[in-house]
């Protein structure tokens, strides 16, 4: 079949992995759309109860997205590429928790804000 096809190298094993791909794009955007959703919904909460059966359920998308990037990162880069790419994906949210932070410390000290056009 792969003569007959005119595959070359490693064409035939992509036939048999680009289901997977789609599958994990499906399933990464689907996580992440979850997540906005239920984030969004904290702004309706109204007691202690409410907002900690929604940050229970936020941790189901979130426990999924560290293990997509694990696979994304090992199905597109080289084993030796790997582990600089991960340090990359870690140390990020680390970054953007610190950025985050200042943004809302920030937004923490307005006392009085308009917006004017």
């Amino acid at each position: 079949m792969q003569k007959d096809l005119g595959f070359v190298g490693r064409d035939y094993a992509w036939t048999a992995s680009i289901a997977a791909l789609d599958m994990l794009g499906i399933l990464v955007s689907g996580l992440i759309v979850t997540w906005g959703a239920l984030f969004l919904c904290l702004a309706a909460a109204k007691n202690f109860a409410t907002i900690f059966a929604i940050k229970f359920i936020l941790g189901l998308p979130e426990a999924g997205i560290g293990p997509a990037w694990v696979i994304l990162t090992n199905m597109f880069w080289t084993r030796d590429e790997q582990p600089l790419w991960m340090c990359f994906w870690m140390g990020s949210d680390g970054l953007a928790q610190l950025i985050g932070a200042g943004i809302s410390t920030g937004l923490d000290r307005v006392e009085k804000a308009t917006i004017r056009p």
